[in-house]
């Protein structure tokens, strides 16, 4: 690892400094006319470690020095004398109240400030997806101010929603106080089943602003039939309310196929309805709800329907992936083990789509719903949401008072989406019940 330094603004390059033979992944800081150079060696006897070497040719004076990095956590070293000597390591872990894979960390950053000597830590971690709320990974942006002796929460922003500071943790040995590091959580989905023809009048800008208050971040919406998308009385009001909803940042997935003939289709026909259905409405909806419910058909024969189901949903899924559409199968938590039963054995892992709407509104407590989908939280690779019934005189329990909240809070705190049925009835409630 080579270092040359110019002092005519880059124009000529002096002699060049052997800094190490075994060194990877060097970092510069310059202080005051102090040059620093940290970097990872990796040595003969494959023990590695962090090496930091200082130039003293310019300035006598300068802040305080610091370096961080990784060892199975995150590392931070201070040093008060301009890097001549470091005190003990703190190990930033230890004041994180998120759960993080630190060995997954990348990025990691460390700029100082000298009108201030504010330190700044910044790094790239790890983190479910936001947006479909699965288990696979993308990365967010983690940022902390740090300055002598305290290190302090900064301000974070998601998606530009302010994130309030973490309470402050003291730290032991040193006089260290940290408060704690904290990285903004994806937001998880929190839909509701949207019926158009519920509603007698035209759509209005509020019912949006009132599901806004209900903390509703998605709208499955349905048209009667499909039908009122085509009819010229009803179209343009539809699309100026999903369009003031996705102003508001909501997401709005197009409910289709709402009979249970459909799994009887045949591949072309089950083609040209849902991709001339998508092609009508591609610049009007963010992806697509299946609502098929063939379980819905009085004496119907699971050993003829399920198979036919898992057929649909593969030739479905090449149709959303030719218009590079997301796509949700919503089926009963059930499924999954009857499929097993007739001798599909990875169960609702045998769906194609995108997602899973888990439609069962068969539990009115939170015990209940997660005793529901126990096996499905530890079998199925595929994301899914959970569904809520929340209005009256279907047929089944529903939640209701402070279950809904306890509901909600228990299902966010185990990182699962959730969706509401319907939208007229949770409007009826208070918006309180949606923390």
């Amino acid at each position: 690892m080579i270092l040359k330094r110019s002092t005519d603004n880059g124009a000529t390059f002096g002699p060049s400094v052997d800094l190490s033979k075994e060194g990877f992944e060097p970092h510069i800081s310059i202080s005051t006319g102090d040059v620093y150079v940290v970097w990872q060696d990796a040595n003969s006897q494959g023990t590695g470690g962090i090496s930091i070497i200082r130039s003293t040719d310019n300035g006598a004076t300068g802040t305080n020095v610091y370096v961080v990095w990784k060892a199975s956590s995150m590392i931070l070293k201070r040093s008060t004398d301009n890097g001549a000597t470091f005190g003990p390591s703190v190990d930033l872990s230890k004041y994180y109240e998120g759960l993080v894979n630190f060995n997954g960390v990348m990025d990691l950053q460390l700029v100082t400030s000298q009108e201030n000597n504010n330190v700044y830590l910044g790094w790239n971690q790890p983190i479910l997806s936001p947006v479909d709320n699965s288990s696979s990974l993308h990365s967010d942006v983690v940022f902390a101010r740090v300055q002598p002796a305290l290190f302090v929460q900064s301000i974070l922003y998601y998606n530009e929603q302010l994130l309030a500071p973490a309470k402050q943790t003291p730290a032991g040995g040193s006089g260290e106080r940290l408060l704690s590091l904290v990285r903004p959580q994806p937001q998880m989905e929190e839909g509701v089943w949207f019926y158009a023809n519920y509603w007698k009048g035209p759509l209005t800008n509020l019912i949006v602003d009132e599901l806004v208050k209900r903390k509703i971040n998605t709208i499955y919406f349905s048209a009667p039939d499909n039908g009122s998308l085509d009819s010229s009385s009803k179209v343009f009001n539809y699309v100026d309310f999903i369009n003031y909803a996705r102003a508001k940042g909501m997401r709005v997935l197009g409910v289709t196929l709402e009979d249970p003939s459909f799994v009887f289709s045949t591949e072309p026909e089950l083609k040209k309805t849902f991709g001339d259905f998508i092609k009508r409405t591609e610049n009007i909806f963010d992806g697509y709800v299946i609502d098929v419910e063939p379980q819905a058909v009085p004496g119907a024969d699971i050993h003829v329907y399920l198979p036919r189901y898992i057929y649909m949903s593969k030739i479905l899924r090449t149709v959303a992936d030719e218009y590079h559409r997301e796509f949700l199968d919503s089926v009963p938590a059930w499924y999954h083990s009857v499929l097993k039963q007739i001798g599909i054995s990875i169960g609702l892992n045998a769906l194609s789509s995108n997602r899973i709407n888990l439609i069962d509104y068969t539990y009115p407590t939170t015990e209940a719903i997660l005793n529901n989908i126990n096996d499905i939280r530890s079998e199925i690779s595929t994301p899914y949401i959970v569904n809520l019934m929340i209005t009256p005189g279907h047929g089944a329990p529903q939640l209701s008072g402070q279950e809904i909240p306890r509901t909600i809070i228990t299902l966010k705190s185990n990182l699962l989406p959730i969706a509401f049925d319907e939208a007229q009835y949770l409007l009826n409630l208070d918006s309180g019940l949606f923390p």
